[in-house]
């Protein structure tokens, strides 16, 4: 009887300790990977052209992470885990840094592609009054875009300096 009481205590405490060891390395994936994912959403959701620079950063942030990916799907979910409130912000965290590691540069050119186009819409009325005559497509889509270096080759008169202007 004496054993069987030791034998339940000792377990009820390395239970407790094993609920223990969960909730910090939840914590730990909490702090680590939540902030992160709300700063790529935001990044990625910011009203303007992501550059080359910015893509790649997004990107190689978001793989920075995947060698913890099974470690902390299997605490997330962990029928002990389930009873935190942790799990939920920590499993939408999760999803979005599985995405952007397996589509991050199909997700960036698609979201740059839909920035342009919204944006050619936006600034058309000015595209078409900025200069004696209006931009063509191409002139504004050169205008809307803002990588870190622009290389503009045209012939003269076909409308350098007033894609410049659109800019």
């Amino acid at each position: 009887h004496e054993n069987a009481e030791r034998f339940m205590q000792a377990l009820s405490h390395a239970r407790t300790e094993a609920l223990h060891r969960l909730h910090a390395q939840l914590q730990a994936d909490h702090d680590r990977l939540v902030p992160l994912s709300l700063a790529l959403q935001r990044d990625i959701s910011a009203p303007r052209y992501l550059a080359a620079r910015d893509r790649r950063r997004i990107v190689t942030q978001a793989l920075a992470t995947r060698p913890q990916f099974d470690a902390v799907q299997a605490r997330v979910n962990s029928r002990h885990a389930q009873r935190s409130s942790l799990t939920q912000p920590l499993s939408k965290a999760l999803e979005l840094l599985r995405t952007l590691c397996a589509d991050g540069e199909v997700i960036m050119r698609a979201r740059n592609t839909l920035f342009v186009e919204q944006e050619l819409q936006r600034w058309r009325p000015f595209f078409d009054h900025c200069e004696e005559r209006p931009l063509t497509d191409e002139q504004a889509r050169a205008a809307i875009v803002f990588e870190e270096n622009t290389l503009l080759v045209a012939a003269a008169g076909s409308g350098k300096t007033s894609t410049v202007v659109g800019k």
